[in-house]
């Protein structure tokens, strides 16, 4: 059995909080001030996510996606995450841009997955590494056979891809940065309207594969890295029904 505060640590090994961004809602969102056997992970802190967090006897669920975010909390009702989570007695923690940003955490994950050669840091989270020429299209490929999704979306910028920048979830905001790191292409979760057409003024292809897609793989690797910190008394374990909405 761990505390709360032990998992917080164990969090903060791996995914420092200092890392996270100003705007951010992370560490322990939900203390339900009770010892844990077993701990959930899960990109989302979903109904379905909650449910089997109790059915498997979790006391704490990690989730990289804070479950209290944004302006002005107002009303709850049954079916919110928080509220069940609440209801089962199961303490929730958050690990976003800190995790985005950590050695190891979802952009190195994404690098690593998508194969970028000398990945080296780009801004506050996203990472930058080299690739074997290739057209934007081409890559497009590889991104959606390396993330196991049906489809992405590509804006072919038209120029030859050597080096690429990578972003998980939603990252379209980073092409100004891509192309002072000298970069063609930049791969991320989603890009709005507005940064595709700066993104295409730039010269910088985007590929937006998914929030969700671009995010999941890194979990794995945050539920070791805690796991690892945390020993034999407590069992961390994946959420087996996360899905991309």
């Amino acid at each position: 059995m761990v505390t709360n505060s032990e998992i917080f640590s164990a969090i903060n090994s791996a995914a420092p909080f200092a890392l996270a961004a100003e705007w951010d809602n992370v560490g322990l969102l939900l203390d339900m001030k009770k010892p844990s056997e077993r701990i959930l992970f899960s990109l989302d802190l979903t109904p379905g996510a909650v449910r089997e967090a109790a059915g498997k006897g979790c006391g704490a669920i990690v989730c990289h996606h804070p479950a209290i975010f944004g302006p002005g909390l107002r009303r709850l009702d049954g079916e919110d995450p928080v509220v069940l989570a609440a209801g089962f007695g199961i303490s929730v923690f958050a690990a976003h841009t800190n995790w985005d940003a950590a050695s190891g955490g979802v952009n190195d994950q994404l690098a690593a997955l998508l194969g970028l050669g000398n990945p080296v840091p780009l801004g506050s989270m996203g990472r930058a590494g080299e690739v074997q020429e290739c057209s934007p299209a081409e890559f497009a490929e590889r991104v959606k056979e390396a993330l196991c999704t049906p489809s992405v979306m590509l804006l072919d910028a038209g120029e030859p891809v050597r080096r690429v920048a990578v972003v998980g979830g939603s990252g379209g905001d980073f092409a100004p940065a891509a192309l002072a790191a000298g970069c063609q292409l930049l791969v991320t979760g989603e890009c709005k309207h507005h940064e595709a057409l700066l993104a295409l003024r730039l010269g910088v292809s985007v590929v937006a594969a998914g929030h969700f897609e671009t995010e999941n793989p890194s979990v794995p690797a945050l539920l070791s890295a805690v796991q690892a910190a945390l020993g034999p008394r407590a069992e961390c374990l994946i959420c087996e029904g996360a899905k991309a909405p």
